[in-house]
């Protein structure tokens, strides 16, 4: 009896055994449902396409280069209006400074003149400068040919002019202001004359090779147009030429 207990408590221990070992194998549930985040898939921003952008381009300025004859003009030309600022007739060496380039007009028609105006020059107070040479188709009856300097505006027109002959003679409106002999040989210079007008506080004055011709001549109006002028001996050819050189403003206003 004793040992169908004994084999009865055995199977009994044997069989608990096995259920907890099978109890220890379970797993644990995970709490809580996995969610899956979806993967961002990157998408790339597109580049933008480059836009050209006019840039204003400007003329191209060429390279300075010494102009020893530009150079010594304006330094002979200033040296004469700071000699000439003593005096009344230029108010101040303070202005601006005009080069013009060297140019010839010829015209043919006896005992008639032609102007050519200077662009962009126009003042009530200036100085203008220029050398001048004179030719003419024929040599006959040609002594009234002359080179001259011109200023005017809408209501006023002065002229003033030297001729061949060595007389310097004004006109104001067409009409005859006055005469003066100088020298009939100056134009015989190869170097030319120098002619050199002075507009100031309502008067003009005149020079040849820096001799004064006329002085404080009254003028009216302003601003002016500032120019040169042939006055033709013959309708031959080409009738009467004046080179102008040098040519040089400067206004003060």
């Amino acid at each position: 009896m004793q040992k169908y207990q004994m084999i009865l408590t055995l199977f009994v221990i044997v069989i608990v055994g096995v259920n907890l070992q099978s109890c220890g194998s379970i797993q644990q549930p995970i709490q809580g449902t996995p969610t899956f985040t979806p993967a961002i898939t990157l998408t790339p921003s597109p580049i933008p396409t480059a836009t050209a952008t006019l840039i204003s381009t400007k003329t191209p300025i060429p390279t300075a280069t010494p102009n020893l004859a530009a150079t010594q003009q304006y330094e002979d030309f200033f040296s004469w209006v700071k000699n000439n600022s003593d005096e009344s007739f230029v108010s101040s060496v303070n202005g601006k400074y005009y080069p013009v380039d060297d140019y010839s007009k010829s015209f043919a028609k006896i005992g008639y003149y032609s102007r050519e105006n200077f662009d962009n020059l126009n003042a009530t107070n200036f100085i203008i400068q220029a050398n001048v040479k004179i030719a003419n188709q024929t040599t006959e009856n040609v002594f009234k040919s002359a080179c001259g300097l011109v200023f005017e505006d809408q209501f006023s027109d002065y002229i003033i002019f030297f001729s061949l002959d060595g007389n310097t003679n004004y006109r104001i409106n067409g009409g005859d202001g006055g005469s003066k002999y100088i020298d009939s040989a100056l134009f015989q210079n190869p170097e030319g004359v120098k002619l050199t007008l002075i507009v100031n506080k309502n008067a003009f004055n005149f020079y040849v090779n820096d001799k004064m011709v006329f002085s404080q001549i009254p003028v009216y109006g302003g601003p002016f147009n500032i120019g040169t002028s042939v006055l033709s001996g013959t309708s031959e050819g080409f009738g009467t030429r004046c080179d102008f050189t040098k040519i040089a403003a400067w206004t003060m206003d």
